[in-house]
């Protein structure tokens, strides 16, 4: 369940700091192309599908951390990330939804030796072709 941005301020899952542009723009980059990447240059298959649902994953939260990153927010949680991007209507409720169930799937992939499947891994390349087009051209 995801708190409202601000609860993560509280918690101190986020620091205030000074607005960086020229982070938020080479956040963005990143996402971008590491997507681009991760679609053109490998073949999905069940063997392939943990490790590229993860640097999909990663190549989301980049596009997104840039928004924080333009507005002065340094993230220590994907969470908030995700709340943030929701409450400034960089994504919608449903997509929040999807990255939330998303980021558990990912920490279970990286740290409970969890296998993503290629259906889950399709599914998120979809998700984050969707959000990166929407928002490439917003920061």
């Amino acid at each position: 369940m995801l708190l409202k941005f601000s609860a993560y301020l509280r918690e101190e899952k986020v620091r205030k700091v000074s607005p960086d542009i020229s982070e938020a723009k080479g956040l963005l980059k990143s996402g971008m192309e590491d997507l681009e990447i991760i679609r053109t240059k490998f073949e999905l298959t069940e063997s392939t599908a943990s490790i590229l649902f993860k640097n999909t994953y990663d190549a989301i939260r980049s596009v997104l951390q840039a928004f924080l990153s333009k507005e002065g927010y340094t993230p220590y949680s994907h969470e908030a990330i995700i709340a943030f991007s929701l409450e400034r209507g960089n994504i919608a409720v449903g997509e929040a939804v999807k990255l939330d169930k998303f980021r558990q799937l990912r920490n279970d992939v990286s740290y409970r030796a969890a296998r993503a499947t290629s259906i889950e891994a399709k599914e998120i390349q979809m998700l984050a072709g969707q959000i990166i087009e929407r928002l490439k051209n917003k920061l």
